[in-house]
């Protein structure tokens, strides 16, 4: 056995990795999450569509005999302006009610079951605007 006093020992060094094993790496990495998202896209259910229920028919019942009062008052022009401002107010009032819930509204004729009935809501939203 040859005595090693005056030499240094040897250590091993990481050979430094060259461009092309980044580049391979990146590209594995890249792949590996590329298919990760896709299998969750493709795998995962989408969440499920919410509903609201609105009875169309008593709100504009409501509007109505607002409508109705003015006649019988003899204020027909200004019954007029209610009836096109009422048309506008209720359209923009269902917008802004399907927004705030992040639902479908649906008319409640056409709901079986299992909906949220946001008929005060839209009442409220309706008297606000008046």
């Amino acid at each position: 056995m040859a005595e090693t006093d005056g030499m240094e020992p040897s250590v091993p060094t990481a050979a430094p990795i060259s461009t092309l094993g980044w580049l391979l790496s990146t590209a594995l990495a890249f792949a590996i999450s590329a298919a990760l998202l896709a299998v969750y896209h493709f795998l995962a259910p989408p969440p499920a569509a919410k509903f609201g229920r609105v009875d169309l028919a008593s709100v504009i019942a409501e509007q109505q005999r607002g409508f109705a009062e003015l006649v019988a008052k003899g204020e027909t022009e200004q019954a007029y302006d209610h009836a096109a401002h009422t048309g506008k107010g209720l359209s923009r009032a269902v917008s802004e009610l399907a927004r705030e819930c992040g639902c479908v509204i649906l008319v409640s004729d056409a709901v079986v079951a299992g909906a949220v009935d946001l008929t005060p809501r839209l009442r409220e939203i309706v008297h606000a605007k008046n």
